[in-house]
């Protein structure tokens, strides 16, 4: 009976062993295909995973992409807008241009008319004021008619001083007659001898109109011309004025040149460097006072004088 029982245990056992080993071989079983499961399962979330970031790159991309067509929208659309600005400020500037040059022709021919108008003008005007100065230096002459009317037509000859110098200043202004002329500024300087002729040189600015005589090119009538300065320039209440009248960058220009001229008379020096003595106002005479030395001295003095009153340069007595 016992060994029976032993039997029949070991009959249980091996039983349970048996069923022991087919649960293992399930358990792997089972186990194998939840680790398949697993893998597949995890593959599945890798592969969506990665699909997810595809999908979230290609909509970055998208969205990139997306705002660069905006911008380059955007700056296709103002580049259209400037074009077309531009082609309007063409159209108008070529519209303006258009009729810019039409004004521009128009004032031409307007202005080529007005110059061939103001040409004969201008050379009416001279030719009319030559003959005037020419009339009035002609000698008296008896005016037609008969009668208590008659009577002599003077200018540059007559008994009124105002219409002699009136008329010499006209023809030293119109006339260009060298011997004309120098007449006529002798007798301009001998009305200068009183003080009416100086007031009446003063009241009609005979100052500037002998000026423009005052040429390098013509010596003689610098001569004549500063005669004439130098009769005004004598001590007189009218002196002032004169020299006022004198005080000005044309008539010290005119004189500065006559200073500069070649081989220019010193006689003419002394005189201008009276005249500049009295006006203290003289610029540059170094130049003069190194070459002129111990021959001049009466015009050495007269600029020493000038420069004293300038106070531009000092001259010592041992260079002069």
């Amino acid at each position: 009976k016992e060994f029976k029982l032993l039997h029949e245990r070991d009959d249980v056992l091996r039983e349970r062993e048996v069923a022991v080993t087919e649960r293992e071989v399930s358990l792997k079983e089972k186990e194998s295909v939840l680790k398949k499961a697993a893998a597949k399962i995890e593959k599945h979330i890798d592969m969506e995973t990665t699909r997810q970031l595809q999908a979230a790159e290609e909509l970055d991309a998208l969205q990139t992409q997306h705002g660069k067509l905006e911008r380059q929208f955007t700056s296709l659309q103002a580049r259209l807008t400037n074009l077309q600005r531009k082609r309007n400020f063409e159209e108008t500037k070529h519209s303006g241009q258009q009729a810019l040059a039409t004004l521009r022709k128009q004032t031409a021919t307007k202005d080529t008319a007005k110059s061939a108008t103001s040409r004969q003008k201008k050379g009416g005007v001279t030719v009319s004021l030559r003959r005037l100065g020419e009339e009035l230096y002609r000698p008296a002459k008896q005016a037609q008619g008969g009668g208590d009317n008659s009577r002599d037509i003077a200018y540059i000859q007559s008994n009124d001083p105002q219409v002699r110098f009136l008329s010499a200043l006209i023809i030293l202004k119109t006339d260009t007659q060298v011997d004309h002329l120098a007449h006529v500024s002798g007798t301009l300087k001998s009305e200068l001898k009183t003080d009416g002729g100086k007031d009446m040189f003063l009241y009609y600015q005979a100052t500037s109109t002998l000026l423009t005589h005052v040429k390098t090119t013509n010596k003689l009538m610098v001569n004549l011309v500063t005669d004439i300065y130098l009769q005004m320039a004598i001590e007189s209440p009218l002196l002032p004025s004169f020299l006022a009248s004198c005080s000005n960058e044309a008539w010290f220009r005119s004189v500065s040149l006559v200073w500069r001229m070649p081989s220019v008379d010193v006689k003419l020096l002394e005189k201008l460097s009276i005249i500049l003595q009295k006006l203290s106002k003289m610029n540059s005479c170094s130049e003069m006072l190194r070459t002129m030395g111990n021959e001049n001295p009466f015009l050495v003095l007269n600029v020493k004088s000038i420069l004293f009153n300038l106070g531009c340069e000092k001259v010592s007595t041992m260079s002069l």
